[in-house]
């Protein structure tokens, strides 16, 4: 018998090898059985190369066991890397492992040591500074948790260090947001995320480890039971807990939340101090506990004096206060760790205007200041530009190595890239051709920048040194290169090599194509063509030699900026010479054309306060560079195009034919001005008023001439393309002169509440003396953007903090009139859209919605866990309006098929979390719009899983019909590997039961068109593997097995009393045998039964 059984079980585990890729099945088995077992693997293995004998019996207990092992493993997802271990605590251990063909890390507990509560808190937290966990499963030893995948050895750079606080203070006020205590703060439960990021990736910091964490009562606490060996990181109410229970064996912690803010402001200061511990040495157990006890953080002291200027008296001690009640919240945290960063960010834009000057004087000591300071060397300016790449640009002294040296010593991204592709090398090699440039040069290669990196236009550093630099090293400065394997004969984007721009370096021979048939605009000297230049279409200029401007050249090859149009080339022939420039889609005039015109520009434009700011931006570069534009109008405001995903729109500054320097009082000399006459200062137009010859004296034309123009450009865009001052021409030039702007009470009122004593007046000020700069402009309009920036906020929070805000339509539209970007988002990316459709389900849902999309909303945008105002709308609002609102959604394209994060459509998060009674038609009208029903989530489940499983109205059995009449699985697999069968009826009371398990019953029969059905007892097979079945009284379980699921289909409603009830009631339950036919009854065979049969709806 021994044999038999020994041979059977023997075969069923070869077969299971086999279905298994045979010999690989053996090695899972050695690698995943613990102990006695994985040496009766080893032995298995060895009687199967004859190598080992042993008796049938013994072989018999070997097989099963092995048998046992391999059935287990074979439901398991999470495949484990047991070579690759990345910590060990105790008794759990973190793997390296995959899910799905994703790395991921793998949390190993022991069945018997898994805290629910962890699963419980890592299962409800979704933040990007927090540990995700996304799956778990269970062998017959350990419990496995996914989690997203980290490495204790990162390609990617660390955030600066108040952006890695602010990562963790966000995280940690997450947790408490959830009504969650951490409980297990410390360093060791900091993880650095690598997720895509690359070498030049920034990293991300999550907290982890949820092991301690519990549920919070309304004062923030929560309970701990539970021993830790490591007291240094307890707040002080912890110690002296521990100090008064020390002889107790199990500790019954009152953890708070601000027993978490004391301990992330001890993992804070830690950060400050690269390890050390605030209050003492980890390597005396005694020495920290005390001197928390004791308020004696003996270490503060040596955190770097400008990081202690900045943190100690505004963060660190209101953190570490030994009053809970006097400490600060996580929130708190939050806000002033922002307050900071705003503060380091005005030390960065200063560090990035000191490098971007030229200057002959020793800069290092005041770069060191500011890397004292702790500001982030890496900030950028808008052109995407850090520290490092301004120095190679603009600063000639030889103290260039050193401050290049001194900035990569502290962390700067030496191959960080502006937004046009360059790095630092590329700056140097473009414009500097200073004596140190070889060494310039070596340095930055010896500290690994990527020196045959390509910009956008396909240029490598070595293409900028041969086309643009004349420095008497050239030779050895290409040497350098070339040794490094780049190749001088490697063509640009625009089918040019180095060596063909180091040939033609002193001639103006370059290929300008034009089409002369592509007319874009023209003046009095000079014509606009569409046209190519290399493999890129541009702008082509040309103008009679005779008549060329060299001023217009040589200002243009001063200005680089990206709201200055880009002179990309030059050439000539014998009658012309040809500006290549960046290729413009309209001018600002064309906004306003007629609706029938062909030239009218009808494209996007960003907000007013953005093409403001780009063109104050601009203008203000223009200036610093000591030159004036002097023909500023709006046709001289170019509209480009940046192609990509978003359709990025830039105003640019363009023709310079005007433009001169001036001298250091800001004055220009002038020849006679020559732009439109509407466009004019008031100091300017009344020389010509005058008519006199301004070629023979100096005029006192200065940088704030341009200033009032912009002013007016700004009232043009206010005005929809009318003039400040008037229309005509003359009526325009007396109320410039006489002080008049007839037209400004036009300007709608909550624009000129924001702008008209802010600015406007400012820029339209008649003494250019007391008129404002360039300079004051762009501040000012940084001002008013955080003034909309919080107006954007107000937007927010009327849409969420009221179900009903009484002028809600009326707010809206005041704040849409002043400006505010109706698309902006919040922390979580969630625009006005989402918030409406989450907290809104009052009468005027529909009206604000309307508002939204007149107002250009994106229907389509995403929050960050990729979920749409759809999916907001079916999570969220089962108010009366809710088939309103997703009508008005769908009627503007808003994507009912979108999938978020989780892969879980619209339809998943309806059923999941709506119970309202307009469930089964809401569902309809996300069918009749093509809506997947079988979609299925990232854990295989599709909705009628989450109906099942979450869902327990009065509707329900409806909602189940209509999803099984339009083809829902039934079959689909969820997470934890149980069909939905095995789901239905969870948490639901018996009758509710009943109407599930017959919907279900009908829907999987073999036969649901029949007249009889047998009510033998072995026919309760179906429904006994149901949750809830075996609960049942005997009379329910009767009539569920006797039923014909068609009748209860078309049964009109469900009441709510059961069998025992009935028959005291007299009452009619839908499954009541007298509603349905009559067992036994005359023509039916005894058992039988005879249903009255509707086809179903």
């Amino acid at each position: 018998m021994g044999c038999v059984i020994h041979t059977l079980l023997i075969n069923e585990a070869s077969r299971f090898i086999a279905d298994n890729d045979g010999g690989s099945a053996i090695s899972l088995v050695v690698q995943n059985c613990r102990y006695q077992l994985k040496a009766l693997a080893i032995c298995w293995a060895l009687e199967k190369t004859h190598s080992l004998q042993c008796n049938s019996l013994t072989w018999t207990l070997y097989a099963f066991l092995i048998l046992l092992c391999l059935r287990n493993m074979a439901g398991m997802k999470i495949e484990i890397d047991h070579s690759a271990e990345l910590v060990e605590v105790g008794y759990e251990s973190l793997l390296k492992g995959s899910f799905e063909g994703r790395t991921v890390a793998v949390k190993r507990v022991p069945l018997d040591k898994i805290k629910k509560d962890e699963e419980e808190a890592m299962l409800q937290l979704d933040h990007p500074n927090v540990v995700k966990l996304l799956y778990r499963e269970s062998d017959n030893e350990f419990n496995q948790l996914f989690l997203k995948s980290k490495h204790l050895k990162c390609k990617g750079r660390m955030p600066h260090h108040v952006d890695a606080l602010l990562q963790l203070a966000s995280g940690l006020e997450y947790i408490h947001s959830q009504n969650f205590v951490h409980g297990d703060i410390k360093p060791e439960n900091v993880l650095i995320s690598v997720g895509s990021a690359g070498k030049d990736e920034i990293l991300t910091l999550k907290w982890a480890n949820y092991g301690l964490a519990r549920s919070a009562d309304e004062r923030g606490k929560g309970n701990l039971n539970q021993t830790r060996e490591n007291h240094a990181w307890f707040a002080p109410e912890l110690q002296l807990t521990r100090k008064r229970k020390r002889d107790v064996e199990e500790k019954n912690y009152k953890e708070t939340a601000k027993s978490d803010v004391f301990a992330q402001g001890l993992v804070f200061g830690s950060l400050f101090l690269n390890g050390e511990h605030l209050y003492g040495s980890m390597e005396n157990e005694n020495e920290i506990p005390q001197n928390i006890i004791t308020q004696n953080p003996i270490n503060i002291q040596k955190i770097d004096g400008k990081l202690r200027d900045c943190y100690e008296n505004n963060l660190l001690k209101k953190m570490l206060k030994h009053d809970p009640d006097k400490r600060m919240t996580s929130t708190q945290v939050v806000s002033q760790l922002k307050a900071i960063k705003d503060k380091l960010t005005g030390k960065e834009k200063k560090l990035i205007q000191l490098c971007g000057h030229d200057s002959r004087s020793d800069l290092t000591e005041k770069i060191r200041n500011f890397i004292q300071f702790g500001v982030n060397l890496n900030a950028k300016d808008d052109g995407g530009r850090n520290a490092l790449h301004l120095l190679c640009r603009y600063y000639s002294s030889p103290k260039l190595t050193d401050a290049i040296k001194l900035l990569i010593k502290n962390k700067i991204d030496v191959n960080s890239r502006d937004k046009d592709g360059l790095n630092a090398i590329h700056f140097l090699c473009r414009y500097h051709s200073s004596q140190n440039l070889i060494k310039a040069i070596q340095i930055l290669i010896q500290f690994e920048i990527d020196a045959k990196a390509t910009t956008n236009d396909g240029s490598n550093a070595l293409h900028y040194l041969c086309r643009y630099n004349a420095s008497p090293n050239l030779t050895d400065a290409v040497t350098i290169f070339t040794e490094l394997g780049m190749n001088l004969m490697t063509n640009d984007n625009n089918g040019w090599s180095a060596f063909y721009y180091l040939q033609n370096k002193d001639k103006k021979e370059m290929k300008i194509w034009f089409d002369r048939d592509a007319l874009l605009g023209g003046g009095s000297f000079g014509t606009v063509f569409k046209g190519k230049f290399g493999g890129r279409e541009v702008a082509v200029k040309r103008v009679e030699l005779r008549h060329v401007d060299k001023r217009e050249e040589e200002a243009m090859l001063k200005l680089e900026h990206p709201n200055i149009i880009k002179l990309l080339h030059c050439e000539k022939d014998n009658d012309f010479m040809y500006y290549a420039l960046e290729l413009c889609v309209a001018s600002l005039d064309k906004l306003y054309l007629e609706s029938d015109s062909p030239k009218k520009y009808d494209g996007p434009m960003p907000r007013q306060i953005v093409v403001f700011s780009q063109l104050a931006s601009g203008l203000e570069h223009i200036h610093s560079k000591k030159l004036i534009h002097r023909d500023i109008k709006p046709s001289n405001i170019l509209i480009m195009k940046i192609p990509g995903k978003y359709q990025e729109i830039i105003m640019k500054w363009s023709d310079f034919g005007l433009s001169k320097s001036v001298n250091e009082k800001g004055l220009h000399s002038w020849s006679g001005p020559r732009g439109t006459r509407n466009w004019y200062a008031p100091e300017v137009l009344k020389k010509l008023i005058k008519e006199e010859k301004a070629k023979e004296e100096e005029f006192w034309g200065t940088v704030k001439s341009d200033v009032f123009v912009l002013g007016l450009v700004f009232g043009y865009l206010f005005l929809n393309g009318k003039h400040l001052y008037g229309s005509s021409e003359t009526e325009i030039h007396e109320n410039i002169i006489g002080k008049n702007p007839v037209n400004m009470r036009d300007i709608d009122d909550k624009l000129l509440e924001l702008y008209k004593d802010n600015l406007l007046s400012k820029m339209l000020e008649h003494n250019p003396r007391k008129r404002v700069s360039s300079e004051d402009v762009v501040k000012q309009l940084n001002s008013i953007k955080e003034m909309l920036t919080r107006k954007e906020n107000e937007f927010h929070f009327i849409l969420c903090e009221a179900d009903y805000y009484p002028a809600l339509i009326e707010k809206i539209e005041n704040l849409t009139r002043m400006g505010i970007n109706v698309n902006a988002k919040d922390d979580y990316e969630q625009n006005a859209l989402h918030h409406l459709c989450r907290y809104n389900s009052s009468p005027n849902l529909i009206d604000a919605i309307r508002v939204l999309i007149k107002h250009k909303i994106d229907v389509n945008a995403k929050n960050r866990f990729e979920q749409n105002a759809l999916y907001y709308l079916c999570r969220y609002n089962s108010g009366s309006n809710l088939i309103d609102a997703i009508t008005l959604l769908i009627e503007h394209k808003i994507e009912v098929n979108a999938k978020d994060g989780f892969e879980q459509n619209a339809l998943h998060h309806l059923c999941r979390y709506n119970s309202g009674p307009n469930l089964v038609e809401a569902i309809e009208l996300l069918i009749e719009h093509k809506i997947d029903v079988n979609a299925t989530n990232r854990f295989k489940q599709n909705a009628l899983n989450y109906l099942d499983r979450y869902n327990s109205s009065s509707n329900l059995k409806k909602a189940i019909q209509l999803l099984i009449k339009k083809g829902i699985s039934i079959e689909t697999e969820g997470y934890d590997a149980r069909p939905i069968r095995m789901l239905i009826g969870e948490n639901r009371t018996s009758d509710t039961l009943i109407s599930s398990l017959a919907l279900y019953y009908c829907a999987t029969s073999n036969n649901t068109n029949y007249s009889r059905h047998s009510t033998n007892s072995t026919d309760s097979g179906v429904f006994s593997s149901f949750t809830g079945f075996h609960q049942l009284s005997t009379a329910k379980k009767t009539v569920l097995m006797k039923r014909s699921v068609a009748v209860y289909i078309d049964s009109e409603e469900d009441r709510e009393s059961d069998m025992e009830h009935n028959n005291q009631q007299k009452s009619c339950h839908p499954l009541d045998l007298e509603q349905c036919g009559t067992v036994g009854s005359a023509g039916d065979e005894e058992g039988e039964l005879t249903p009255v049969r509707n086809e179903p709806d």
